[in-house]
Formats: C-alpha cells, sequence, structure tokens
C-alpha cells in the first residue's frame, strides 16, 4: 500500500450493505473514503448500525473522509413545497448526525435536482442565510460530538454551523 492517500466512495457499492464493502475497498488500497446514504447500503435512522460501520472503518485503518447527504426527488432541500424542504432538511440533518458519528471532514449536499434548483437554493441561502436551520445543525452535531471519540471533525462542523449563522 501507499502512503499516497487514495479515496473512493462506498456508493460504488450502494445496492449492498455498507459491511459488505469494507474490507475489499482496504484491501483494494483505498485508505479515504466517502461513506454513501443509500438507505440500503446505510441506513443512517439506525444509529447503532452507523457506530457499528464508524467502528469498523477505524479498525480497517481508513478515514471516513466526506460523507453524501441523502438526495432523491422527495429529498430536495430547495423544492419549493415547503412540507417537501421541511422533510428535506429534517433528512438532511439525520445524516449530519450520522457523518459526525464517523467524524467526517466534509458533509457533502445536492441543493436541488436541476441547475435552475441550485442557482434558486444557493441565492436563497446567500440572502437569508437561514440561521434556525445551521443552529439545529449546530446544536444536532454538538450533540453528537460529546459522546463519540474526539478527533476534531465533530469541532469542524461545529465551527463552520458557527460561522454561517453569524
Amino acid at each position: 500500500m501507499s502512503d499516497w492517500p487514495v479515496g473512493l466512495s462506498t456508493g460504488c457499492f450502494h445496492q449492498q450493505s455498507i459491511f459488505d464493502c469494507l474490507e475489499t475497498m482496504g484491501r483494494g488500497g483505498f485508505n479515504i473514503i466517502e461513506i454513501c446514504s443509500y438507505p440500503v447500503h446505510l441506513a443512517y435512522h439506525d444509529h447503532d448500525m452507523v457506530m457499528r460501520a464508524a467502528r469498523q472503518v477505524e479498525e480497517l485503518g481508513m478515514e471516513a473522509y466526506s460523507f453524501h447527504a441523502p438526495f432523491a426527488d422527495h429529498i430536495d432541500i430547495s423544492s419549493r413545497d415547503s412540507e417537501c424542504r421541511r422533510r428535506a432538511l429534517t433528512e438532511v440533518l439525520q445524516a449530519a448526525e450520522a457523518a459526525a458519528t464517523f467524524q467526517v471532514r466534509y458533509f457533502v449536499i445536492h441543493p436541488g435536482w436541476t441547475v435552475e434548483d441550485i442557482f434558486r437554493t444557493t441565492k436563497s441561502i446567500l440572502e437569508t442565510r437561514p440561521i434556525s436551520a445551521t443552529r439545529l445543525l449546530q446544536t444536532k452535531i454538538a450533540r453528537e460530538k460529546r459522546s463519540a471519540p474526539s478527533s476534531g471533525a465533530s469541532a469542524d462542523f461545529t465551527r463552520a454551523a458557527m460561522i454561517e449563522s453569524k
């Protein structure tokens, strides 16, 4: 194996359990990974499963570098439908809790499905700075940080959320 970090997304194996691909990825020389949140792959709502997966990543000597938040037509934080946006935010925040358990450096989100969605959402975020959502995310991640082994990743999330809320 090389000292050069080579990463791969577990999303390459999104149709199977994360537990069925981690060893294969490690043997393949991948030492940093992105965690995919596809429900068949990782039930990110199941805290025990997330904890087991995080432990396995650590035991295999890999780093969960990023976590890819869920996205789908029904998980769209840019939806014009307020109820859809509310449900999407709930899903994304639940995924952020899982990301904090893995102590990732980056949390990847999709603000919409189309270029128009992405521009509209980005403009809205820049104009309104959604403080309540940011503070909720900060609170959830801070809570997760207190219960997870410390590596600084959760603190990075909290610092980013605090900067965004100013």
